[in-house]
């Protein structure tokens, strides 16, 4: 194998590993891919992400958790048996900090970058978090920020949460149904 051959492999390698930074373009694209809702489990193991590998979590008869973590930010996909089928619940992409204002610095950029993709939210409860009912789908995405324990070194601090849930918005009414 030529010497050009062996550096395009090696380059190839490594390309990865340069471009791992995650980007709000990343975690947005992936909730909001109208495809995610419809892989299974076993789709999802078997595909590398943005974030990196998922891997199983807990398993139950009812309930299955595929989670990826790496510091500060973690990944965390939930489905639930339903018929004997295995169906997505909820995706999570989560942020850990020990300080207020790195979570809310972190929310107010991802309040801006949706609100560039989806337009104004559906509700937005300024204690709870923000909500947009995705256009045409059964999803919504859901945006908090909590006081947590930071598993990465059990410290208090906060948790700024984007999530993907199914949510079936009451035409009739506007309530929502989760």
């Amino acid at each position: 194998m030529s010497d050009k051959r062996i550096l395009i492999f090696i380059g190839l390698g490594l390309f990865p590993t340069i471009s791992s930074a995650i980007t709000l373009d990343n975690i947005s694209n992936f909730l909001l891919n109208p495809d995610l809702p419809q892989l299974t489990p076993h789709e999802v193991i078997a595909n590398q992400n943005f974030f990196g590998k998922l891997n199983t979590t807990l398993e139950t008869e009812d309930e299955l958790v595929l989670s990826a973590q790496k510091k500060p930010n973690s990944l965390e996909m939930t489905y639930m048996k339903l018929d004997g089928q295995w169906l997505l619940n909820d995706v999570s992409f989560s942020y850990y900090s020990s300080k207020n204002e790195n979570c809310e610095k972190q929310q107010n950029a991802y309040t801006k970058h949706l609100t560039k993709k989806l337009n104004k939210a559906t509700f937005n409860e300024s204690d709870e978090g923000m909500f947009w009912q995705l256009q045409d789908r059964s999803w919504g995405i859901w945006l908090s920020t909590d006081r947590t324990i930071n598993p990465f070194s059990n410290a208090s601090g906060c948790s700024s949460k984007i999530i993907l849930i199914y949510s079936n918005l009451d035409e009739q009414n506007g309530d929502e149904d989760f």
